[in-house]
């Protein structure tokens, strides 16, 4: 298990339905996440990890000091080429939970 100890400047669009919010990572992280290896990859194959970690100071244009939780699954999609591991893409699926 690895602790997150840094917090990634990017913006990940979510769409539920009609719903759509749009979450910074680069702030609102807590103290507590975690990440953990669920599938090391063996043989060049497809790896996985459990991430999770508590949100801060989540806000919509009209709300602020919100709070919340997120447990999801990152995939790394991976092939062997020329007898290295190259990662094409990754997925992250999982659940986003918020209250203000």
């Amino acid at each position: 298990m690895t602790h997150l100890a840094y917090a990634p400047t990017y913006e990940l669009p979510i769409e539920r339905g009609h719903a759509r919010a749009t979450i910074d990572f680069s702030y609102p992280f807590g103290n507590g996440g975690t990440i953990t290896t669920l599938n090391a990859g063996a043989n060049c194959t497809n790896q996985q990890y459990r991430v999770s970690d508590g949100l801060e100071n989540v806000r919509t244009s009209t709300t602020s000091g919100g709070s919340g939780s997120f447990v999801v699954t990152l995939t790394h999609y991976r092939y062997s080429l020329f007898g290295h591991c190259v990662i094409y893409k990754a997925r992250v699926s999982g659940a986003l939970s918020v209250s203000y």
